[in-house]
This record gives C-alpha cells, structure tokens and sequence, in this order.
C-alpha cells in the first residue's frame, strides 16, 4: 500500500517541476540586444601618469521590452590599440525601441597617449571599437555583450587625402 501512496505523491511534484523547467527555458529564449555608441568624452582629472574621463554611452534599446541596466564595462581601442578601460554603475531604465544616455568613467595612461599621438596620422582615418558588457537587475543578473566601430576623418572638410 505504501506504494500506491507514493505513486500519486510523485506525480503531483512532476507536474510543477515541468512547468517551472518550462519556464526557465523561456527566460533563456531571446537574448535581448543592446546598441551602444559613444557620446563624448571630457577630461575630469589629469595627472602625469594618468587620464580620467567623463564619458556618455548612447544605449539603444531595439527590443519590444524594456531593459534596466546597472551598469557597464567596456574598453575603447584606437586604431587597432586599446586606448581607454571604462566602468559605469549608473542604473539607466531604456524604454522599449528606445534610447537613453548612460554615464560613466573612463581611464587611460600618460604613455598610451603618447603612443598614440606619435601613430597618428592627419591623412588617414582614425578607427575605434568600443567593446564591453552591460549588466541588468534581471532575475539573474544578466550580462549583455555589445561591441561597435567606426572611422573618423581628422582632415578638415573639403581637405583631400594624399
């Protein structure tokens, strides 16, 4: 008779623990996408060895729901050589199909400028990438990967190339 008993017990605890698998199976679904472009960039402290920044992200929302961040990570590379390491926990609220500017800080090395000062070239674009993560307050904190590049022409307007 005891087993009987337990036959009824099992099933009962089958059809919830199915449910709730389904619904972890559904959160794992679609990875929402973020856009995120940089804004602006300004010096807040300068000191021999080191630069920081205030710096603007442009995070993008293409979803149909809305996304609340927490904050971000991210590194900007300048023709091809990192030049910036940024942190943001600013909580930003990005509608759905929408936009909204996160803030955060950024640093860089005395030398790394350097570097890059006696690299640059007037006739020839700038290439950057801006690559990081953003995290959410999710049900379990999820991390959202973005990454973007573009080329910039330091050459004043009408200016050829050589």
């Amino acid at each position: 008779m005891g087993r009987r008993a337990a036959r009824p017990v099992r099933a009962a605890w089958a059809l919830p623990l199915a449910l709730l698998a389904a619904g972890c199976a559904g959160l794992a679904g679609e990875r929402p996408a973020l856009d995120v472009a940089l804004v602006s960039l300004a010096p807040r402290e300068i000191s021999p060895l080191e630069q920081v920044l205030d710096i603007s992200l442009r995070v993008r929302n293409p979803n149909n729901h809305p996304v609340t961040l927490t904050g971000a990570r991210f590194d900007l590379d300048l023709n091809g050589r990192p030049i910036l390491r940024g942190l943001s926990n600013a909580r930003v609220e990005i509608p759905r199909l929408g936009s909204a500017l996160m803030k955060a800080e950024g640093s860089t090395t005395t030398l790394g400028l350097i570097k890059q000062i006696f690299e640059f070239n007037p006739d020839q674009p700038l290439r950057y990438r801006l690559k990081g993560v953003a995290f959410t307050d999710g049900l379990f904190g999820e991390s959202i990967p973005f990454e973007s590049a573009g080329e910039l022409d330091p050459r004043p307007p009408g200016r050829p190339r050589r």
